[in-house]
């Protein structure tokens, strides 16, 4: 989604998506350290602690006619991709660091 004037809009950001996954990265309570969850774990409590995300994507990136792949893609929560035939897979995971800010905290 993306903002356009007042209005949301979807907007293609990868092509061929096959499944997708996010965990959360979570510090604990009294610091020093943390884990990385599911978004099925998550709890309101844990919202201010969450400093990361991590994206998981299987993607299919191109059709052969004669091709097979012979993996089994699997995700961190444990969601699997079988190959189809003719198709080619990529998998993509990346992090991206988080900043939560409290309600009615602003910036500062």
């Amino acid at each position: 989604m993306r903002l356009s004037g007042s209005r949301l809009r979807n907007q293609e950001v990868l092509e061929g998506v096959e499944a997708l996954a996010y965990r959360w990265y979570v510090a604990n309570a009294g610091g020093g350290g943390g884990s990385w969850q599911t978004s099925a774990n998550l709890s309101a409590a844990m919202a201010p602690r969450i400093q990361a995300a991590q994206i998981e994507a299987v993607i299919s990136v191109a059709t052969r006619a004669t091709y097979q792949d012979p993996r089994q893609y699997a995700l961190s929560d444990g969601t699997q991709v079988a190959p189809a035939a003719g198709r080619r897979y990529r998998e993509l995971a990346f992090v991206v660091p988080l900043e939560m800010h409290r309600p009615g905290g602003g910036n500062g």
